[in-house]
């Protein structure tokens, strides 16, 4: 049997041009590396914060500044770095969850719209951005840490890109921002509930990013990249420049501890040595009494007067003179007894320590 053959046209019928269906040009398969990468480095350097201490549901407004967390008292009295290093930092896991949904909602559509190195430019400038806005805020002993002020700043691109290009923005695109856009909700709710959680950064990064994306979104097509590379470079340094001609915001009750902290970590830090070498019998028990009252109190009981004084310290300042009278007793008490080498009297000295870091502890919470 013959295989079936198309049908001939009959003879004198009418015939009719079929147009062929215009080919849809599929979406061309593009991999976010640099949101990928940017994901990892957020969720990697969380990982280590927490193998370095830090709680992973609330770390302490103290630990996050010791280990780069943006202050306007500090980072703008010569600490510009603080703007980068706090956009890498979070203040726990969930706060971390949602500023990755956000950038991974809306940082593969801008990396798409943009380009990679526009898309790194975006991110760094808006990110350097909103922490910028957030050191300038009135309360200048606020800690602020976290990606939202650069993924404000994505949405400010966003924005930049819907401004020049509104006819090119379909339903498809808008759909990719979902996650950016719960992001954002999130951190608008929760910032205006909580005292802590400042909305400068946001406000910041938004703007630097709609900056940014101005720029770089005038033309049709992906901003070429001589023209991506000079926008990060300009907005970077421009951004760093204010850092530096800003008025620095004075904030007086952080500033009061903030001069006692920088004699207790000298002190605290002198004292583990002489623990050390008490533990390896380099020094007897009279030299180490010798240093305590010599080398110790002094110092502790100048700052401390000090800080009386000032009439500082806010809502925790009760605490804090606390834990400054309980560490004094404890060096107190046990000069006293090493040098009679009584034994309960050098353990009441221990003591007084341990009820003192029990102050510190209220101190961060």
């Amino acid at each position: 049997m013959d295989a079936p053959t198309a049908a001939a046209p009959v003879e004198g019928a009418p015939t009719m041009a079929v147009p062929a269906a215009a080919p849809v040009a599929p979406r061309p398969k593009h991999t976010p590396w640099v949101t990928f990468a940017l994901a990892a480095a957020n969720i990697g350097i969380w990982i280590l914060t927490v193998a370095l201490g830090a709680s992973p549901l609330d770390p302490s407004a103290q630990w996050l500044f010791e280990h780069g967390g943006n202050m306007g008292a500090a980072t703008l009295a010569g600490e510009p770095w603080r703007l980068f290093t706090s956009m890498f930092l979070h203040s726990g896991v969930l706060h971390l969850a949602m500023n990755m949904l956000g950038l991974l909602g809306g940082g593969q559509l801008i990396e798409r719209l943009f380009g990679r190195v526009g898309f790194t430019a975006i991110y760094v400038i808006a990110g350097l951005a909103g922490s910028l806005a957030s050191a300038l805020r009135p309360d200048a002993g606020i800690v602020s840490v976290g990606a939202s002020g650069a993924i404000f700043g994505v949405l400010g691109a966003v924005g930049a890109y819907y401004v020049l290009h509104r006819e090119r923005v379909d339903q498809s695109t808008l759909n990719e921002l979902k996650g950016l856009l719960a992001c954002v909700a999130y951190n608008v709710i929760f910032g205006l509930q909580q005292s802590g959680i400042d909305m400068y950064a946001h406000t910041g990064g938004f703007v630097g990013g709609l900056l940014c994306g101005l720029a770089l979104a005038r033309g049709h097509d992906r901003p070429p990249l001589r023209r991506a590379v000079a926008t990060g470079v300009l907005g970077v340094a421009a951004v760093i420049a204010a850092a530096f001609v800003v008025p620095v915001p004075v904030d007086e009750d952080r500033a009061a501890i903030m001069t006692f902290a920088s004699v207790e970590k000298q002190i605290l830090a002198r004292w583990s040595e002489l623990v050390d070498q008490s533990r390896a019998e380099s020094m007897t028990e009279a030299q180490l009494a010798d240093a305590i009252e010599q080398e110790l109190l002094p110092p502790w009981r100048a700052g401390r007067a000090a800080f009386e004084q000032s009439g500082a310290g806010g809502p925790k300042r009760d605490v804090l003179i606390d834990y400054m009278r309980l560490r004094q007793e404890g060096w107190e008490i046990m000069a006293k007894g090493l040098r009679a080498s009584d034994v309960p009297t050098i353990k009441r000295g221990q003591a007084r320590f341990r009820e003192s870091d029990e102050a510190a502890k209220r101190l961060s919470d």
